[in-house]
């Protein structure tokens, strides 16, 4: 998510509720609420959530003028269940991950 550390980021979208940049533009939503607008072009100080809509507008403006191939990567971390079911870990070895003592395991 741009404006977000990616490695922190999580997001619940349903899939309704996405667009593509295309219809974003349509809507006129690549442009700046004209209140936030008012304080940039004033210079005065914004709040930390406006703080983080300028910074992932100047991040999506700077992969716009990139490669799809170059621009920042929101991959998707693997629940714990995908690797359990998928077959590539064992329970403990999720937990084992996560930080969690076997040795208070109880199965």
């Amino acid at each position: 998510w741009y404006g977000e550390k990616i490695e922190e980021a999580f997001s619940f979208v349903p899939q309704g509720s996405c667009m593509s940049y295309e219809e974003g533009v349509a809507k006129g939503m690549h442009e700046l609420p004209k209140p936030l607008q008012v304080k940039l072009d004033k210079g005065l100080k914004f709040t930390k959530d406006e703080e983080k809509l300028l910074a992932a507008r100047d991040q999506m403006e700077e992969d716009l003028h990139k490669d799809p191939v170059d621009r920042i990567r929101f991959e998707k971390e693997k629940e714990d269940y995908e690797y359990i079911v998928g077959g590539s870990w064992l329970i403990a070895e999720v937990e084992a991950a996560r930080g969690g003592d076997l040795l208070t395991w109880c199965i």
